[in-house]
């Protein structure tokens, strides 16, 4: 099941559109996107789409080009934003595992 939170801050809110019937789920953290998506079977194929809102001013971003960067509060905790890809941060892959990372950790 997808996230059913409000968007409390578009700052950090996602969507994913996939899976068989191609639907959509929005998500008010890109950490809860990102966990989301680890746990469905289609969450590599190319046809999925992955939208994140970027940390500063909230325009709607690819979210498989963009970066992530920490250091921000965010509206579940996971604390981390989407930037530009030249303005540094984690690629997506590197940020589903720092997710993957934070997960285990918590108790």
């Amino acid at each position: 099941k997808a996230c059913s939170m409000v968007i409390s801050d578009r700052h950090f809110a996602a969507q994913i559109r996939g899976g068989p019937r191609n639907a959509v789920a929005k998500f008010d953290d890109v950490g809860c996107a990102l966990k989301w998506l680890d746990e469905q079977p289609w969450a590599d194929d190319p046809a999925t789409k992955l939208w994140v809102a970027h940390q500063g001013d909230g325009h709607w971003m690819d979210g498989k080009t963009a970066h992530y960067v920490a250091g921000k509060t965010s509206p579940m905790g996971f604390n981390f934003g989407a930037v530009e890809p030249d303005a540094g941060g984690l690629d997506l892959s590197a940020q589903r595992e720092a997710v993957r990372a934070f997960l285990r950790r918590k108790p």
